[in-house]
């Protein structure tokens, strides 16, 4: 419509101009979108067929629509067909082919908003917590719903596609969707085995027959569902000495009913008469679990521990959010550090803390790597965290990253809060008598807690001879204080990383600056490839960092030797040949102490 002339006079009346558009898309949107999912937990999709498509394109979308989300949308390819239907069967098996742990490759990622809540985790920390991890707080045993808040906007998308032909380009019709939400918790993508569950080396027993025909199935949704093994004798394999040709163990293939997911079942001779014996045990048990089973589905959702009380059990683990005040809380303590984080982290855990709020000190792109590395180095360098604690758990809600940590369960004198509490006071009671008698010197300080420290402990040949040392030294690193005063039972003998790490704690807790390393001794040149791993110190009394390793200056039954007491780091024998790794100590911290071609 035109109200005025080409010279901006207005016209008498309105001008009216009539005009069509011509559709550039010749192909119309597919309809008739439906998808199912079969008896075994796999997903189909059909549609009609458009006039003039020579082909199809099928995608999967899920978008954010959380409340703290911000619509980020996950689009991946699933098929590309000339048919008006996709089937989506595939499964990956395990590395030995004879289990099948996954299938519906396509749901296992990108369909929850955060990957690490799920059922499974909630039923691993239930576990933990019952276990008494206190590094466990209430909202991580929380039952797990799927709801828009955990599991994102989930459709699949049908395109028409017609080929390109001589000089005409390929055309792509409008996007169809359909959503299927409603079907992500029939949609199977793993077999869950919990933490203290059952598994291939576990076999079956009489008293846990039952407990063994039933399986934990993880869903597309991030549901629990249980599932019922399906034992297949005709196809046991029986293991045995092949020189008497006995039998001594079986093992029988299973499929979880209702999905495609599979494994192996052992039956122990020692256990059962015969095979026979077995499976008629099976097959009585099958009947009673089948006889229990809800008949509207081959696998029914899972939620365990409906009568514990959670708040009760988890009331004392809770998150800390700021850095303790260890003069008040822990008086004569000093924690080691390269950066804040690190600090942070030492802080928290030397007064009890087990879950911490690092969100300050990192981002969430790259929470995963910081977090690992701080917390290593925190434990380390600060000796009387050593051995009580286990592999960090690192959580990312939203903008929020949590640090989690579980005591060591071997250990009986670090597996709690309270044990741990006793296990650092009493070492540090050792501390303060050894310091009652220290020479006020930094310098004799150094030469006394060497001497001290030798004339205390003894290295244990055959911890090293025997492999033990790869997992005692950690443990003992600080207990073999306790223990050779008398408090704990491990001995006064420890390796290299005990000797280092006591060292370290005698000389932090005297202010002095040392720090925890380790790396290579011996041909570090390449010329023999004759190299093995090893743990000292450094320490720095005002005139730059010295080697310190109370370890070689110990030789069985004689008085402390002084040859490695300071010694030059970049000094003409073996100690300047040193490769320093930093496990334990950032790179760029380790620069500010040696030549940076030695650190590997």
């Amino acid at each position: 419509m035109q109200y005025v002339d080409k010279h901006n006079k207005k016209l008498d009346k309105p001008k009216v101009t009539y005009f069509t558009v011509k559709d550039d898309v010749s192909l119309p949107a597919a309809t008739g979108i439906s998808a199912k999912i079969d008896d075994k937990g796999f997903l189909h999709v059909s549609w009609n067929p458009v006039q003039g498509a020579s082909s199809y394109q099928v995608f999967l979308q899920a978008r954010d629509l959380s409340e703290k989300g911000d619509g980020d949308t996950y689009v991946t390819t699933m098929r590309i067909t000339k048919e008006t239907k996709a089937d989506f069967t595939e499964a990956e098996s395990s590395a030995d082919e004879e289990s099948t742990f996954y299938q519906n490759k396509m749901f296992r990622s990108g369909i929850l908003v955060d990957s690490s809540v799920n059922a499974e985790n909630v039923y691993n920390n239930r576990l933990r917590a019952k276990g008494g991890d206190q590094s466990i707080t209430e909202d991580m045993v929380a039952d797990y719903v799927a709801d828009r808040n955990t599991v994102k906007d989930v459709s699949i998308i049908v395109r028409a596609v017609k080929e390109a032909s001589g000089d005409k380009k390929a055309e792509y019709a409008p996007l169809a969707y359909l959503n299927i939400n409603s079907l992500l918790s029939q949609i199977p993508v793993a077999s869950f085995t919990p933490e203290s569950g059952y598994s291939k080396t576990t076999p079956m027993s009489h008293d846990t027959v039952k407990e063994h025909l039933t399986k934990y199935v993880s869903m597309a949704d991030g549901s629990l569902t249980q599932g019922l093994k399906v034992l297949d004798f005709s196809k046991a394999q029986a293991y045995g000495n092949p020189d008497t040709q006995v039998i001594t163990f079986w093992e029988v293939p299973y499929t979880v009913k209702g999905t495609i997911l599979s494994g192996v079942v052992g039956f122990r001779h020692a256990e059962w008469s015969s095979l026979e014996d077995a499976q008629k045990s099976v097959d009585q048990a099958t009947a009673q679990v089948v006889a229990s089973w809800p008949k509207t589905s081959d696998l029914t959702p899972y939620t365990p521990d409906k009568n514990v009380d959670w708040h009760e059990v988890t009331k004392n683990n809770t998150v800390a959010t700021s850095m303790p005040d260890i003069d008040k809380e822990l008086p004569g303590i000093k924690v080691s550090g390269s950066n804040e984080l690190v600090k942070y982290i030492a802080a928290n855990l030397l007064v009890g803390h087990r879950v911490m709020d690092v969100s300050a000190y990192v981002n969430v792109n790259e929470a995963d790597t910081l977090v690992q590395d701080a917390y290593r180095e925190a434990v380390f360098q600060n000796p009387l965290l050593c051995g009580s604690q286990t592999s960090p758990d690192i959580h990312v809600d939203g903008s929020k990253v949590l640090l989690g940590v579980q005591y060591n369960s071997i250990v009986d004198e670090l597996k709690t809060v309270d044990a741990f509490k006793k296990t650092r006071d009493g070492v540090m009671d050792l501390v303060h008598r050894y310091q009652k008698s220290a020479p006020s010197n930094p310098a004799d300080q150094v030469k006394y807690y060497h001497d001290a420290l030798a004339n205390l402990v003894d290295y244990d040949y055959d911890a090293k001879e025997s492999g033990r040392y790869i997992g005692q030294a950690v443990d003992s690193s600080v207990l073999v204080l306790l223990s050779a005063d008398g408090k704990a039972d491990m001995g006064n003998k420890t390796v290299c990383a005990g000797y280092a790490q006591a060292y370290q704690l005698l000389l932090q807790q005297a202010g002095i600056d040392s720090w925890y390393v380790v790396g290579l001794i011996g041909d570090t040149t390449g010329d023999s490839g004759s190299t093995r791993s090893h743990a000292w110190n450094l320490v720095n009394v005002g005139n730059g960092y010295k080697v310190v390793d109370v370890t070689w200056d110990d030789p069985e039954g004689e008085a402390p030797e002084t040859d490695y007491l300071m010694a030059d780091v970049n000094g003409s024998g073996e100690v300047g040949r040193r490769v320093y790794e930093d496990h334990y100590l950032p790179a760029g911290k380790l620069k500010t102490m040696v030549p940076e071609s030695r650190i590997s």
